[in-house]
């Protein structure tokens, strides 16, 4: 697929992680919200590094108490769901196009 094709899922991901955003803020506070976007662009920056910096990640986590850890894991479950859901969505779009 080329990038042109691939703009509308990426669109679709941004809007969702947006919204996702937004109801962390809503419902968990903005300390949740900035604890998971940290967590979010260090995977990020991994990501193009080509490894995970365990030790950023330890010292993202290591001060977290078990409920804040549950709420960081339920945050990043329901973003990979979101983001399966467009994936899903955009392979359906593109199967009409054919």
């Amino acid at each position: 697929m080329d990038q042109e094709q691939n703009a509308p899922l990426r669109e679709d991901v941004h809007l969702l992680d947006e919204e996702l955003g937004a109801v962390l803020r809503q419902q968990a506070g903005e300390q949740l919200f900035d604890t998971v976007e940290t967590i979010r662009q260090v995977a990020v920056e991994s990501r193009s590094q080509g490894e995970m910096p365990l030790k950023r990640l330890r010292q993202l986590l290591d001060p977290l108490d078990d409920e804040a850890l549950l709420e960081v894991a339920r945050a990043f479950s329901q973003f990979l769901s979101l983001a399966n859901i467009a994936e899903q969505r955009h392979r359906e779009r593109l199967s009409r196009h054919q």
